[in-house]
């Protein structure tokens, strides 16, 4: 389970976390590792919690904006970053082509409530390679996880 951590900005109220530790190197290697971003943490730790209950799925690390987000990214080394579009600091389109700059062989998929051809052009453009809205079921998200990681 992700430990969190305080941002180094005081009073920001902005979390990341990571998982550590010994964990199993070759089971490690057959999971597909997510990191989670979005700024609401209801939803962050519901998304934690139905993504742990698959067993090819491990989150190692949360982040409540982009600017976060790309730390873990480089630190964490996920498979894919399952990431919002509208966030604080650091917004999922501008995260999106950091990551693709920075840690250009993790996946992005994004997730947003506003499920329009402008936005879904946006995130492709930034190198997402999924666009999911937040209402679809989660068997959707998980096969795009899964394709993704393919």
């Amino acid at each position: 389970m992700p430990i969190s951590i305080g941002s180094q900005r005081a009073g920001s109220g902005r979390t990341r976390s990571y998982t550590g530790g010994n964990l199993d190197r070759t089971w490690e290697a057959e999971m597909i590792r997510l990191l989670i971003v979005d700024d609401q943490p209801a939803v962050r730790k519901g998304l934690q919690m139905r993504l742990e209950a698959e067993p090819d799925l491990s989150v190692v690390g949360e982040a409540s904006d982009g600017e976060v987000a790309v730390e873990l990214a480089q630190a964490l080394g996920p498979d894919i970053v399952l990431m919002d579009v509208e966030m604080p600091h650091m917004d999922g389109i501008a995260t999106a082509n950091a990551l693709r700059e920075i840690c250009p062989n993790v996946c992005v998929i994004m997730l947003s409530i506003h499920d329009d051809a402008r936005m879904r052009s946006c995130a492709q453009k930034a190198g997402a390679v999924a666009f999911i809205s937040k209402s679809v079921p989660t068997d959707r998200l998980l096969a795009a996880i899964r394709q993704a990681r393919s």
